[in-house]
């Protein structure tokens, strides 16, 4: 039953991982990209950059609320426990998006 147990956790660590990596990495440059264009768009069409400021936004915030959370879901209780540990020092330290 043990050796079971070890086995989902790994799975779950896995498919956490696979999830963060691949959407994570997708949505930084999305946001980094729709960040580019807020700041170019800026002088010559500022309702483009307001519309794509607030694109950006979103993708931040969908960014913290799903992936992570439901990345953290899958994880076992004992590797949750430490990334929220992580994440609540990250918040204190005023480094958080």
């Amino acid at each position: 039953m043990n050796m079971e147990n070890g086995l989902e956790d790994e799975q779950r660590r896995h498919i956490a991982r696979e999830l963060h990596d691949s959407a994570g990495q997708t949505l930084a440059v999305l946001a980094m990209n729709l960040g580019t264009l807020a700041r170019e768009a800026t002088v010559r069409a500022p309702d483009l950059a307001k519309r794509a400021e607030a694109s950006e936004e979103l993708v931040h915030q969908y960014t913290m609320k799903f992936v992570r959370r439901r990345t953290s879901y899958i994880l076992p209780c004992s590797t949750r426990a430490v990334l929220n540990k992580h994440e609540q020092n990250h918040v204190q330290s005023g480094l958080h998006d």
